[in-house]
């Protein structure tokens, strides 16, 4: 488990990112394979450098977003992590402080 910042940075000495998610096809293949996953699951989406304004560490588009009802409060952080639990909302997504220690996903950059 890491901070968000730490666990970009391992990802990108990995010569990879943070997941980027963008479209239901990808969110349905990580939903699945989270389910054993110890928390709460970092990924590459953030609001860090404008705040409001999500954007993914890859620089990807951002075409697809799965919220949480309620989501996206900015008041709790600037960096989105995916739900583990409660399972009915497994997958969905949420904001929280950068700061705090969570599992994340590394995709590795294609081409």
């Amino acid at each position: 488990k890491k901070n968000w910042s730490a666990a970009r940075d391992h990802c990108r000495n990995l010569e990879g990112n943070l997941a980027s998610i963008p479209n239901k096809a990808v969110q349905a293949f990580l939903t699945v394979n989270l389910k054993s996953a110890a928390g709460d699951t970092w990924i590459g989406f953030s609001d860090k450098n404008w705040d409001g304004r999500f954007l993914w560490t890859d620089g990807s588009g951002v075409y697809f977003t799965n919220w949480a009802k309620g989501s996206p409060r900015l008041t709790n952080g600037d960096c989105v992590f995916m739900l583990r639990k409660p399972e009915k909302l497994a997958g969905y997504w949420r904001v929280g402080a950068c700061s705090s220690k969570r599992s994340y996903i590394c995709q590795k950059n294609t081409g």
